[in-house]
């Protein structure tokens, strides 16, 4: 089966990506909340940062449905 990954602006679906089954996630991999890092060849080769704030910043360890989102939004969240 596949995972899928939604970004949601102010309740608005802006990015959805399907992540392969079998993919892991270890202590190895690096994290980045606002930087594209572009990979050519199993190396990386450019890298570019968001220029801005993120706030109120979520993350879920289940699928939430739009209408939580939505009402997360309605409550300020």
């Amino acid at each position: 089966s596949e995972n899928i990954i939604e970004f949601y602006f102010d309740t608005i679906l802006i990015e959805k990506v399907t992540i392969p089954s079998g993919l892991t996630f270890d202590n190895y991999h690096e994290g980045f909340l606002g930087k594209h890092i572009w990979v050519q060849g199993g190396r990386k080769v450019n890298a570019s940062r968001y220029n801005g704030y993120i706030d109120e910043f979520m993350l879920f360890d289940r699928a939430v449905s739009e209408n939580e989102i939505e009402k997360l939004f309605e409550l300020g969240y």
